[in-house]
């Protein structure tokens, strides 16, 4: 059997999904801007005034940086 335990904002948005261990931190946009893994991985997302998404910062662990820039 499988159950969602997760949670949300005001807006909607999911925050946590425990099945997943994930968590989700928005920007003033409403836009996802960070997103932890429960394996210490995590994902920034860097946004231009118009929510253009224009580099996510991808740490695989306290010592690894990749960086994927997005098609302009």
């Amino acid at each position: 059997m499988y159950f969602f335990i997760f949670a949300t904002k005001k807006t909607s948005n999911m925050t946590t999904d425990k099945n997943k261990g994930i968590t989700i931190i928005y920007n003033q946009l409403n836009l996802p801007q960070q997103i932890d893994f429960s394996d210490d991985a995590r994902l920034i997302n860097i946004y231009t005034a118009d929510s253009t998404k224009k580099i996510t910062f991808v740490f695989l662990d306290s010592q690894s940086l990749y960086s994927i820039k997005t098609r302009q």
